[in-house]
């Protein structure tokens, strides 16, 4: 599903244990709308929006949110070319082919919509797990740790979880950005590199956002060691698509934005 970088919480790093589901606890609450400096660096491009940390080489990220309700009527996409979007979280991805991740994907086929909770170490392809509903609340992490990568993701508010250690999917992986995205996944079987039709799913809040780095040092978007980028996904002519918003909640939080289908 996912051509290009494609388709809990934890409050500390987790260490490598069993293959059992996590526990899930009560959710921590949104933040408030409190203004943290923005990115020093805005990348433009094809298929992602939202923010990425680079210039080290990272173990763990995180993130918290929730599944907006599809607008199908306004991107009803088709049984050959569904209109279609992902919320993720993960490691890699820019500018090297690997990436290991997981979220949850929407979908609109002939205006009806659908949504599933799913993992990916590409290129390998995406495993579906469970379905999930619009106005569920989520929690999503990557953790690496000798070798493999634990795929975390909790549905606090259906109960359903998955916690998986997987393999780089490739036969080196870098760990070298980790980000938080909201996606238009590209056709697996395409010849031009093609990206589905862009589901319309509103704005989605990530918040909760924390990243730790190989060294141990521990932050988010708006502290240092490492550099962030706020990504805003463009199309032709470089018409923004899906826009990125300030980070917020001293740069835990942030909003991506629908704009339109391509």
């Amino acid at each position: 599903m996912f051509l290009r970088p494609a388709l809990l919480t934890l409050a500390s790093i987790l260490a490598p244990a069993s293959f059992a589901a996590p526990a899930i606890t009560a959710a921590p609450a949104a933040p408030a709308s409190v203004m943290a400096p923005a990115s020093q660096w805005i990348a433009k491009g094809p298929g992602w929006a939202g923010y990425m940390a680079r210039d080290t080489r990272f173990r763990y990220v995180q993130a918290q949110f929730k599944l907006t309700r599809l607008d199908c009527h306004k991107t009803p996409g088709s049984q050959d070319d569904q209109a279609q979007m992902a919320d993720w979280v993960g490691l890699d991805g820019w500018n090297n082919k690997t990436v290991e991740q997981d979220g949850i994907g929407g979908f609109c086929t002939d205006g009806v919509p659908s949504y599933s909770a799913w993992w990916e170490t590409y290129p390998k392809p995406p495993h579906y797990i469970f379905n999930v509903h619009a106005g569920d609340e989520f929690m999503s992490t990557v953790y690496y740790s000798h070798g493999k990568y634990r795929l975390t993701l909790v549905d606090y508010t259906s109960g359903q979880s998955f916690s998986v250690w997987e393999k780089c999917g490739a036969s080196r992986c870098a760990n070298n950005s980790a980000e938080a995205i909201t996606e238009d996944p590209g056709k697996l079987k395409s010849k031009t590199n093609a990206d589905f039709p862009l589901a319309d799913s509103g704005t989605t809040e990530f918040w909760n956002v924390k990243i730790t780095d190989q060294a141990g040092l521990k932050g988010n978007f708006g502290t240092a060691p490492w550099q962030d980028y706020q990504i805003t996904m463009t199309g032709k002519s470089s018409k923004v698509i899906m826009a990125t918003g300030s980070l917020f909640d001293h740069g835990t939080a942030f909003q991506t934005i629908w704009k339109r289908e391509y």
